[in-house]
């Protein structure tokens, strides 16, 4: 199975987010979502950085001709390859089953196209044939054309549920003194 261009994610998200904001019925802001998303997207959001930042270094070190140069190659190698990073994919799981436990525990209207947010997150993390997860078991290696465009992906992704609590919270103070 093919996995859909950037240009069908984004209109998926954006369809996404407009069924999330219209079909609310103001459920109450949950400062615990907040923090679990802002969590999520900062660990994500890091953890590309820093392969990217593998990924260049990599590149400098590929016409090394010392062994000081060939050694640091090799160590970076090592720490942007999929063994080394697995962790971190079991991390997400956790995550993103937190996020989604919690979003359930008080389910409203939305909460079944939150949900579906949620899952389209953990496929293009986790469980997707194109996710970073898969690629990143199978090329060993992620490159930086590839990591600039899952990172602008997923953040979008973030993005919107951010800005779903966003109004929730706005909301909430509304009509208070």
């Amino acid at each position: 199975m093919r996995r859909p261009t950037l240009a069908q994610q984004l209109h998926r998200l954006v369809l996404t987010v407009g069924l999330v904001l219209v079909a609310c019925s103001a459920p109450p802001y949950d400062e615990q979502t907040d923090r679990l998303i802002s969590a999520l997207q900062y660990d994500v959001d890091s953890q590309i950085v820093m392969l990217l930042s593998l990924d260049r270094k990599i590149a400098e070190l590929a016409t090394a001709n010392n062994d000081i140069a060939r050694k640091a190659l090799a160590e970076a190698r090592a720490k942007a390859g999929y063994d080394a990073n697995a962790a971190f994919y079991d991390k997400l799981d956790s995550q993103l089953t937190s996020l989604r436990l919690r979003v359930d525990a008080l389910p409203t209207e939305a909460t079944p196209n939150i949900d579906r947010a949620i899952d389209d997150l953990r496929a293009n993390l986790l469980t997707g044939e194109g996710s970073l997860r898969s690629v990143h078991q199978k090329q060993g290696i992620l490159g930086e054309a590839y990591l600039r465009n899952e990172r602008r992906l997923l953040n979008a992704q973030f993005q919107a549920l951010l800005s779903y609590e966003l109004v929730l919270k706005a909301g909430a103070g509304i009509g208070k003194k």
